[in-house]
């Protein structure tokens, strides 16, 4: 809704005592406005130039005007651009601030502006009923059914297509709702969800894939990341060691000899899809503390087994 239309909506509730007061205001701030003497009520034309000191203007042309959108389909009464809540001490709805107005008496003010049938304003009202303080559709759609029965027998389709009139309404954001939605096996982050019909005015709802962070495991595509500690002696001799994968723990295999930072392969352990990815391991070697006079001492029987080890070679 733009800035013009909602100063003229305000104007029109207006008392007559308020709405004169305005007009007199803005006669006094705007030299250009004059009173019409000859009619009972105030209108405003502007000065002819010659008051200005200029030539006289021709009379103004018949203004044109052109429908640029036709039927309620295509239009709706435009979102805020600062939304309210009943709860909010500094801020009310921009239209109906001096009201005093709760958000369903605000939302049921829109509810006459279309052009609906008695059933559809019927379904609103039942919408607007459902919809709690904080502007949330707190009921399912079968849950608003069940109150118009057994008077109006209506739809899911009926009711999401007056939701979607009712989400255009001031303030934005108003009757939104939590939907439950199936996530396809095999999806990656990135792609998109279409939502056939959830959006506003019958639009579809577009629901990008985000993965949330894992403890333990990192995406690239299709493949999982994992860090695998082991024992200095796991490294060295090598063996059997269960590494976490999306199904659970599976047995791994070590060779012997790996070292810290090598990454092994998991075949067929990633992401599920037409394609599987695989499960990348990285081994990280953790050296036991030597915290105690009996392992300090055996770091130093193994200092001198291996004098001739450099690691740094």
């Amino acid at each position: 809704m733009t800035p013009q239309l909602q100063q003229a909506i305000r104007l029109l509730q207006l008392p007559t005592i308020e709405l004169q007061a305005h007009i007199r205001a803005a006669l006094e701030s705007n030299v250009m406005l004059e009173q019409d003497e000859e009619s009972d009520t105030a209108s405003f034309r502007p000065l002819a130039t010659t008051e200005m000191g200029g030539e006289p203007a021709p009379e103004a042309a018949e203004a044109r005007v052109e429908v640029i959108e036709e039927g309620w389909n295509d239009q709706s009464v435009g979102p805020a651009e600062n939304p309210w809540s009943p709860g909010d001490d500094d801020r009310q709805p921009d239209i109906a601030d001096e009201r005093g107005q709760t958000l369903r008496e605000h939302l049921l003010w829109q509810l006459e502006l279309p052009r609906l049938s008695a059933r559809e304003r019927s379904i609103g009202r039942a919408i607007i009923d459902a919809i709690n303080d904080d502007g949330y559709l707190g009921d399912s759609l079968a849950e608003v059914a069940a109150t118009l029965r057994p008077e109006i027998d209506a739809t899911e389709q009926e009711i999401t297509a007056v939701l979607a009139f009712v989400q255009g309404f001031d303030p934005s954001g108003v009757g939104a709702r939590t939907l439950s939605v199936r996530i396809p096996k095999g999806v990656t982050a990135g792609q998109t969800i279409r939502l056939a019909g959830q959006a506003a005015h019958g639009g579809n709802l577009l629901l990008e894939i985000e993965f949330a962070p894992h403890p333990m495991f990192q995406v690239e595509g299709r493949d999982i990341q994992v860090s695998l500690p082991i024992a200095p002696w796991e490294a060295a001799l090598g063996g059997k060691v269960p590494v976490p994968t999306l199904g659970g723990n599976v047995e791994f295999t070590l060779p012997a000899g790996v070292t810290g930072g090598k990454k092994l392969r998991l075949k067929g352990r990633g992401l599920p899809g037409k394609t599987p990815g695989d499960e990348i391991v990285t081994i990280n070697l953790v050296t036991p503390p030597a915290q105690t006079d009996e392992a300090r001492s055996f770091y130093q029987e193994m200092a001198q087994r291996f004098s001739d080890f450099d690691p740094r070679i």
